[in-house]
């Protein structure tokens, strides 16, 4: 089953190449994304979104982003004070198994 990314892009009549280029990626990126491979930041997903004349789903994305998303890869202030407290947990576990 293709991608609905890779479907929209070539309803638009675009190669892969092309693509990559009017979102500013690299075609290898792209590729994978499309292929479920890796993964994209949500900025990128809405640059990809607008390349493709999905207008309604960039301004949608715009607006998420605008939120507190994911911008500096360190997510929202909430989610990084949550992996803090996992790792200030993980970490006294690690210890107490050493001394145990």
């Amino acid at each position: 089953m293709a991608s609905p990314w890779r479907a929209a892009r070539q309803a638009q009549g675009l190669t892969l190449t092309q693509l990559a280029a009017l979102a500013d990626l690299h075609p290898s990126c792209l590729s994978r994304f499309e292929r479920g491979v890796g993964g994209l930041r949500l900025p990128t997903i809405r640059r990809l979104a607008d390349a493709l004349g999905l207008h309604e789903l960039a301004t949608t994305l715009a607006a998420v982003d605008d939120r507190g998303g994911d911008r500096d890869g360190q997510g929202t202030p909430a989610n990084r004070a949550r992996t803090r407290a996992l790792a200030q947990r993980q970490h006294k576990a690690r210890l107490q198994a050493r001394r145990d």
